[in-house]
C-alpha cells in the first residue's frame, strides 16, 4: 500500500488516540486597520480625520451620537482594508458590521445613509442590495422612520465602545451599527462571474448616499431619501455620513502552516486536502497544501502540517503535536 495512504488511513484513527476534539471557534475577529482611499465630499471638514475609522468602536449609545468619527462628505467615499493575509469570508450570519453615529430621537432616528460595496481586488465591488421606503424630502438633521429603510450603512446607533463598555463589537445582536452577510450577495454579477470572491474580501467601500430624492436610487428604483441640505453652502455637516469603525465578525486568520482552509483550526479537513494533493507538483498552491512556497506538495509540508495539528485559533497555543509524534513512529515501520 502506498505509504501516504497509510499514513491517512491510520491518521483517521486519530480522535482515539488524540485528546478529544475541541468544537471549530469563531473564526478571526478584527477591526479595519488601514485606509486605502479616501475621496471626501462637500461638508467633511468638520471630521476629516480619516484614521478615526481605525480600531474599534466608540459609540455614544442609543441617544447621542459619536464624535470619533470621519465624515464622508457629500457622496464622498472611505475605502477601508485589513492587516496583510487577512479578509472577512463568509460565515454564518452576518460577517461585518459598520458603525456610523445613528441615534434614537423619540421614535424616530437621525440616519445618514451609506452604501457598502465590497472588492477581493479592490477594483471590483459588490454592492449590497438596499431599499427605501420613505416618499418625501427629509430636511438636515430631521430624523427618519428607520424601518423605511434597509441594507445601507448608518442606521443603528452604535452601542460598543471599546473604551467604556464591555459590549462586544463583534456580536451583531448587541454591539449595534449595521450588520451585512456577504450570503447577500451570491446571485451579484460579479460574484457569479468570479471578480468578487466571497471567501476573500480584502476591501470595504463606504459611500454616502445623497438622499435628495433626485440624485439616487435603491435597488428596486426607488429614490432615496435622507437628510439632505442645500448643497451650495453650509451646514454641509449634516448632509452626509460619519463612519466610526469596521468590525470583521467572520475573517480570515493569519496564514498558518497546515490550516489550509484559514478557518484558524488545523484538523483533519486540512489533512484531507493536502492528501488529495499528495506529490503535486509544480504549482501546487497554499489550497492544495503547499505550506513551504516551493509549488510542491511533500513531507515538508506534511510535517509542517503535523506541527500545528489541532490548532485552534480559540486558544493561543495548540494541543501536544500528537500528530507529529504519531508519524514519527510510523514512519519508522511503513
Amino acid at each position: 500500500m502506498h505509504r501516504f495512504v497509510r499514513i491517512i488511513l491510520a491518521a483517521a484513527m486519530l480522535p482515539a488516540i488524540c485528546s478529544a476534539a475541541r468544537a471549530d471557534p469563531a473564526p478571526g475577529q478584527y477591526f479595519a486597520s488601514r485606509v486605502v482611499e479616501f475621496s471626501p465630499g462637500a461638508g467633511y471638514e468638520f471630521y476629516p480625520d480619516s484614521d478615526l475609522s481605525l480600531g474599534g468602536p466608540r459609540g455614544g449609545g442609543a441617544l447621542v451620537g459619536s464624535m470619533d468619527v470621519v465624515s464622508l462628505g457629500v457622496q464622498g467615499v472611505l475605502v477601508l482594508g485589513f492587516a496583510p493575509s487577512r479578509a472577512v469570508t463568509d460565515g454564518a450570519g452576518a460577517d461585518l458590521i459598520v458603525f456610523e453615529n445613528a441615534f434614537d430621537v423619540g421614535q424616530w432616528r437621525f440616519a445618514e445613509l451609506v452604501r457598502v460595496g465590497v472588492s477581493t481586488d479592490g477594483l471590483n465591488y459588490a454592492y449590497f442590495p438596499t431599499w427605501c421606503g420613505l416618499t418625501s424630502a427629509v430636511l438636515p438633521y430631521q430624523p427618519i422612520d428607520p424601518t423605511q429603510v434597509s441594507g445601507f450603512a448608518g442606521v443603528g446607533p452604535v452601542l460598543a465602545n471599546v473604551d467604556s463598555n464591555g459590549i462586544d463589537p463583534f456580536d451583531p445582536a448587541t454591539a449595534g451599527g449595521d450588520a451585512f452577510d456577504l450570503a447577500a450577495l451570491a446571485s451579484d454579477p460579479l460574484v457569479l462571474g468570479g471578480q468578487v470572491d466571497l471567501g476573500r474580501i480584502y476591501y470595504v467601500k463606504l459611500v454616502d448616499v445623497l438622499g435628495d430624492g433626485l440624485a439616487e436610487l435603491d435597488s428596486y428604483d426607488n429614490p432615496i431619501y435622507d437628510p439632505t441640505g442645500d448643497m451650495t453652502e453650509p451646514p454641509y455637516v449634516a448632509t452626509s455620513a460619519d463612519i466610526d469603525a469596521v468590525s470583521v465578525v467572520h475573517g480570515l486568520l493569519p496564514a498558518v502552516a497546515g490550516d489550509v482552509t484559514r478557518n484558524g483550526v488545523v484538523n483533519i479537513t486540512d489533512l484531507g486536502a493536502l492528501a488529495a494533493n499528495w506529490q503535486k507538483s509544480p504549482g501546487a498552491t497554499w489550497e492544495d497544501g503547499d505550506f513551504t512556497g516551493d509549488g510542491t506538495v511533500n513531507i515538508t509540508d506534511l510535517g509542517a502540517l503535523a506541527s500545528n495539528w489541532n490548532l485552534n485559533a480559540a486558544q493561543t497555543v495548540p494541543e501536544p503535536a500528537s500528530l507529529a509524534i504519531w508519524l514519527a513512529g510510523s514512519a519508522a515501520v511503513i
